[in-house]
């Protein structure tokens, strides 16, 4: 899916780097929960793949391993080297500790049974709850999603910083190669 006002460039680069795939583009919604709410009645296949463009260092290697999977609901997931703690944002407090060794950092791709992930998207439609990732979401509604190995260097390009380092490290593969 893709921004309206974005369907130019997007169809611009699939016209580049599709090699002929069929794509149904579809404008997104207002947020990301929806955006994939709105396109499950599209898939056609019995397992979809998610994806999102802030993930731009995603390799063929973290494809293939959600492919090969022989589970149907799968997240890739890296540990999370550094200490986070839970804090009272309005009153500025750390609020307790969080067992870092049982947190990882949920990155994308994902996959799942469509049926499990549109299961998990009509709960979460009738309670009126808005999600932001979707492994998560289909673990709630009380589907396995099973964790497979992430790297950190497939980081979510968010901030200024994260882009520099996605750059520097786009720069060292191109001089290896």
């Amino acid at each position: 899916n893709h921004p309206p006002q974005w369907r130019t460039e997007v169809e611009q680069v699939l016209e580049a780097y599709a090699f002929g795939t069929e794509i149904e583009l579809v404008e997104g919604a207002p947020t990301r929960h929806a955006s994939v709410r709105e396109m499950l009645p599209l898939c056609r296949y019995e397992d979809v793949i998610l994806h999102e463009t802030a993930r731009p260092l995603a390799d063929d290697a973290d494809f293939r391993r959600l492919i090969d999977a022989p589970e149907r609901n799968a997240a890739l997931m890296s540990p999370i080297p550094f200490t986070v703690a839970p804090v009272d944002p309005v009153a500025g407090l750390v609020t307790g500790s969080l067992e870092r060794d049982r947190l990882r950092n949920v990155q994308l791709p994902q996959k799942f049974a469509r049926a499990d992930l549109a299961d998990a998207h009509a709960g979460a439609l009738a309670r009126g709850e808005e999600w932001t990732e979707d492994a998560t979401l289909v673990a709630h509604a009380g589907h396995p999603v099973h964790v497979l190995p992430g790297t950190d260097r497939n980081l979510k390009v968010t901030t200024p910083t994260d882009v520099r380092l996605a750059e520097f490290l786009l720069r060292e593969e191109e001089r290896d190669v």
